[in-house]
């Protein structure tokens, strides 16, 4: 399994990769569409559509590579690549997501996890902040405990 990968902007290339002692691949899927694949060389295949190439898959562990002409195309949302190989076992397949996570235009990005989210431009040192809310509960709790004290002091 190839795990899951991530795209936050328009403009970048799209690498995925798919682990595994791939000798020959069969079959590319994106999202259930079969995409046919040519030979690019000894240890590429083309990704092709509509007689174009597209993108490859170079084999060893399966690198599959998309240039942003192709991933561009991608809406929000995830698609599931899948490639159907032969190993040193026989043959399998295997299986890797890709979530399209854009904000055109709010300079959001992504974070790793799939979530946006937004750059606002705010540096507020929030650590500072919890040490100045921490010093001022401790000033609080002092005064409280000098006020009790004259108070009882005042009632003997």
């Amino acid at each position: 399994y190839g795990g899951v990968n991530h795209l936050t902007a328009f403009g970048e290339t799209v690498r995925i990769e798919i682990k595994g002692d791939i000798r020959d691949v069969t079959k590319l899927t994106i999202d259930g569409t079969d995409y046919p694949l040519t030979s690019g060389g000894i240890n590429v295949y083309n990704i092709t559509e509509g007689g174009q190439v597209i993108g490859t898959i170079t084999k060893g562990s399966a690198v599959i590579t998309l240039p942003p002409a192709f991933s561009d195309r991608f809406a929000n949302g995830t698609y599931q690549f899948e490639i159907f190989f032969t190993d040193i076992t026989g043959t399998g397949s295997g299986k890797a997501d890709l979530i399209v996570n854009r904000s055109a235009g709010t300079g959001e990005t992504g974070n790793g996890s799939g979530a946006i989210v937004p750059n606002t431009g705010d540096e507020t040192p929030i650590n500072l902040l919890f040490a100045l809310s921490f010093l001022s509960l401790c000033c609080l709790l002092g005064l409280l405990l000098l006020v009790r004290r004259r108070v009882k002091a005042a009632n003997r």
